[in-house]
């Protein structure tokens, strides 16, 4: 859900650089949307002291962005940044995974991106029943925060919730399940069969 747009981007560093680039230790105030070379956009609202994520694949989810100390929280970790010589920043978690398997964004690099914005929607949106090819249907209900799934092989209801650390709207299943909506379209992040292929809206 990328569409162009007349935006400001852009760093606002509370010490100055000499020379090119910047250290990891200084604070570095992000504004504006930015965009990795795998096409994963971040946009910092620092007059709301939070972000929105939206990744390459499309899932959408906002979390803490806090401007006075240059850190981003992003599933369970804070992240700072460092300036590079060509204007893009690096993001550094701060602090170590148990699991290494676990979501990351260290080391990613983020440049400007002015053409691009981000278009969050809200959980009540989704409200229905959604339906894909095989005839699993699951139903939301935004106001109980409640799923219900109904396929070949299961039946049952589950909660809905949101960390607000920047991975967005999630069921619990087996696991944790990922929402993925395109303004038509609902798909799931996860390998569960229930949840596989695309899901409209009856």
């Amino acid at each position: 859900m990328k569409k162009s747009v007349l935006a400001l981007c852009g760093i606002i560093l509370t010490l100055s650089l000499a020379g090119c680039g910047g250290s990891a230790d200084e604070v570095i105030q992000m504004s504006g949307v930015w965009e990795d070379d795998m096409g994963n956009l971040i946009e910092f609202l620092p007059e709301e002291s939070s972000y929105i994520l939206e990744t390459a694949e499309g899932r959408i989810g906002r979390g803490e962005y806090k401007p006075e100390s240059g850190l981003m929280f992003f599933n369970r970790f804070n992240y700072t940044f460092e300036a590079l010589e060509d204007g893009s920043v690096m993001l550094y978690r701060n602090g170590s995974p148990a699991d290494d398997s676990e979501e990351s964004m260290d080391g990613f690099v983020f440049s400007p991106s002015s053409e691009n914005s981000i278009d969050e929607y809200d959980i009540s949106m989704l409200d229905g029943t959604w339906i894909n090819e095989d005839g699993t249907t699951v139903t939301i209900d935004s106001g109980s925060m409640e799923y219900k799934l109904n396929s070949e092989t299961t039946v049952g209801t589950g909660t809905i919730s949101d960390e607000h650390d920047g991975r967005g709207l999630y069921l619990f299943s087996d696991g944790y399940v990922y929402f993925i909506y395109d303004g038509g379209s609902l798909y799931f992040d996860t390998d569960e069969d229930d949840f596989s292929g695309m899901f409209t809206l009856e």
